[in-house]
């Protein structure tokens, strides 16, 4: 009886975890095409493509992902990562990545990556027009201390220091959770 998709994907995923990189890799490549595949899943054989040093086929599986689910902000946004990876021109992944933030623009974490994306082509002004209207809900709601520190540097650069001490607050409570996590 043959494994479902959602299992073939676990056991790609497993192989590579342990070090089977080719088996886990042919796995992968095979999923790509696979019409069963949720958007969710073919975003995962994305992911594991990339880890595995494959940013083309990576970009095959999110751009299948893109097709299948043309409202999916997560598949536009990853589609964008992996054309960049794969040397296209910065303008497709930020056109990439502006289309996943105008289907889901409450995910922080696109803007956050898009400003990180400018700051990198000295672009810093347009890098701080995506963050600077963050509410403090949304800054509370950031879990990853990397891009809390972005918006820190971000905001310092141009003065707006009610949200350098709020991201300094909230990655406060995340080095305390996580020094607590490890009592």
């Amino acid at each position: 009886m043959p494994l479902r998709s959602v299992s073939r994907v676990c056991l790609a995923l497993g192989y590579v975890g342990v070090g089977q990189e080719r088996l886990g890799r042919d796995l992968l490549v095979d999923l790509v095409d696979e019409p069963a595949l949720t958007t969710d899943l073919l975003l995962q054989v994305a992911a594991g493509l990339d880890s595995l040093g494959e940013p083309g086929a990576a970009l095959q599986a999110a751009r299948a992902a893109t097709e299948q689910d043309p409202d999916h902000a997560q598949a536009f946004y990853d589609l964008g990562y992996y054309v960049g990876r794969c040397g296209y021109p910065t303008s497709v992944t930020e056109a990439l990545a502006r289309h996943a933030i105008s289907l889901d623009p409450e995910r922080v974490c696109f803007r956050i990556g898009l400003a990180k994306l400018f700051v990198g082509h000295q672009r810093e002004d347009e890098a701080y027009e995506l963050i600077q209207d963050l509410s403090n809900v949304q800054i509370r709601q950031v879990d990853c201390q990397n891009c809390l520190q972005r918006i820190v540097e971000l905001c310092e650069n141009v003065g707006d220091y009610r949200r350098v001490i709020l991201c300094r607050e909230r990655l406060l409570q995340l080095e305390l959770r996580e020094y607590l996590s490890d009592c």
